[in-house]
């Protein structure tokens, strides 16, 4: 009989796979916070998929083939009843700091075009476990705005640009202050 063994995972590929998990993990949290906003009228958050064309027909199990055909740009979608919408880009690590540019340029191209446009445009981070919201502006500029000299934020920054969020059944966001 043949015995189990575990698969083994270089430092790069496990580092891979916590990374994963934890942005799964955020995401399955902003899911649950997506259900009860819906379901109490105060709004619509919508996940966005990556883009993918079919190319393998359904076989055993109801699997297919795809493949990936351009990255989709911002997480979610966001409507509120005062007719307010934009979007939201969700960003999740358990480090000390989040480097700014972790946004790519299609993220930031969206987030930036929203805000010119007068739509939300938010950054949602989680940190260490706890949950920050910045505005696309001050993501990337300071209070003069001019550019951010630092090439990363730390917890401290991100509560100093942004409102750090409570956690119990969901992310409990003032939608009236955004």
């Amino acid at each position: 009989m043949r015995k189990f063994t575990a698969k083994r995972r270089t430092g790069k590929s496990l580092s891979g796979y916590k990374s994963k998990k934890n942005g799964q993990s955020a995401e399955d949290q902003v899911e649950q916070s997506a259900i009860y906003y819906r379901e109490a009228g105060q709004a619509e958050i919508l996940k966005r998929y990556e883009p993918y064309k079919r190319i393998g027909g359904g076989g055993r199990g109801g699997m297919f083939k795809a493949v990936y055909t351009g990255k989709s740009g911002c997480d979610y979608s966001i409507f509120l009843p005062d007719g307010r919408a934009g979007m939201i880009e969700v960003k999740s690590r358990e480090a000390e700091r989040i480097y700014i540019s972790v946004i790519d340029e299609l993220q930031r191209a969206q987030l930036k075009r929203l805000y010119e446009w007068n739509q939300l445009s938010l950054i949602l981070v989680r940190m260490r476990g706890e949950w920050y919201l910045i505005s696309y502006f001050n993501w990337y500029f300071n209070e003069n705005g001019e550019p951010h000299s630092r090439k990363s934020h730390s917890i401290k920054q991100l509560s100093e640009i942004g409102m750090r969020l409570n956690f119990s059944t969901h992310l409990e966001i003032p939608f009236t202050s955004i």
